[in-house]
């Protein structure tokens, strides 16, 4: 009869800390859902920030030419706080497309060109090209 007490009991005791442990796990991974959910935003900032400064550093260069060509690599994250994301320049905007959200950056000041092109996360190319300024993977 002792032997089947032990038995009950030890069954007991392991279920409980694999109860526990699951709670554990479900706990962290709600965590790191919620901190994915608000680094998105900021990071959607920087990624367009950084596109930006290089449309106007390309502006800037032999801007009185109208043949005036140049490129920069910028090295941008695979992935926005854990999913893939697009970028596309269009009507004066940056826009970054990540997951179901959509992050829009306005271009104020470089009215002369006609923003172009698009590209997936990861390493892109700014370029300038007469007139266009634009996006396109590496």
């Amino acid at each position: 009869m002792k032997g089947q007490y032990l038995a009950v009991e030890t069954v007991f005791v392991f279920g409980l800390g694999l109860m526990a442990a699951i709670g554990v796990i479900t706990l962290f991974n709600q965590f790191k859902i919620g901190v994915l959910e608000d680094a998105e935003p900021q990071q959607a900032e920087i990624v367009s920030s950084k596109i930006e400064n290089a449309m106007r550093g390309l502006s800037s260069v032999d801007g009185s030419d109208e043949d005036s060509t140049g490129y920069y690599r910028v090295d941008l994250p695979e992935r926005i706080a854990g999913s893939d994301y697009s970028i596309n320049m269009r009507n004066r905007k940056v826009i970054l497309d990540v997951g179901s959200e959509s992050y829009t950056r306005s271009v104020e000041g470089l009215n002369q060109y006609t923003l172009t092109g698009s590209a997936s996360g990861g390493d892109v190319t700014v370029f300038k090209q007469r007139n266009q300024l634009g996006v396109r993977a590496r």
